[in-house]
């Protein structure tokens, strides 16, 4: 009887800490990312930022702002771009194999001046928060650039020519919006 006990009360609690915090193992249909990057500390003539979207769905997004603030959106800019389900299907399994699913990220000694990339990856609901690289423990920052490499492999190389092009021409132009 106390054997039957234990059991009957176990299996619930089994049952809902299977589901707890579980993700699939094949990417939801909400699955989604939107990386955010940023040159960091330079004069506002060098300075931009860019986001990358992804889903859901087999859709890319990219927008490139550069200066700071209201300082050059006259040259903001913003297209879309097609994926493969082979892209979505690799990105999401990198994501899983580093551990991207997570509330909690040890932090490291940051770096001022640095770069700035964060991302907010959107799954089964839930929205986790991937804090600034530069501010990570070595190791995190080392796999998260590995996924973040392969967000940017994901936009067309004609987009990130376009974006150069804008960024020149704002950089050519920069004081005599005036």
């Amino acid at each position: 009887m106390r054997n039957f006990l234990i059991i009957a009360l176990a299996f619930p609690v089994v049952v809902l800490l299977s589901g707890c915090g579980s993700v699939p193992e094949e990417y939801p249909d909400d699955f989604g990312v939107t990386y955010s990057w940023s040159t960091g500390a330079l004069p506002p003539k060098y300075t931009y930022q860019y986001a990358i979207s992804i889903g859901p769905g087999m859709q890319g997004g990219f927008e490139y702002q550069p200066g700071y603030g209201e300082q050059g959106t006259e040259f903001a800019w913003r297209t879309n771009f097609a994926l493969e389900e082979a892209d979505l299907t690799e990105l999401y399994q990198m994501m899983l194999e580093k551990d991207f699913f997570r509330s909690k990220w040890a932090q490291g000694m940051p770096l001022v001046g640095a770069s700035n990339s964060s991302a907010v990856v959107q799954a089964i609901g839930k929205q986790y928060q991937i804090p600034n690289e530069a501010e990570m423990e070595q190791k995190d920052s080392e796999e998260v650039e590995e996924v973040y490499e392969f967000l940017r492999s994901l936009v067309p190389q004609e987009i990130w020519q376009e974006m150069e092009s804008r960024q020149v021409q704002y950089e050519s132009q920069f004081g005599e919006q005036d």
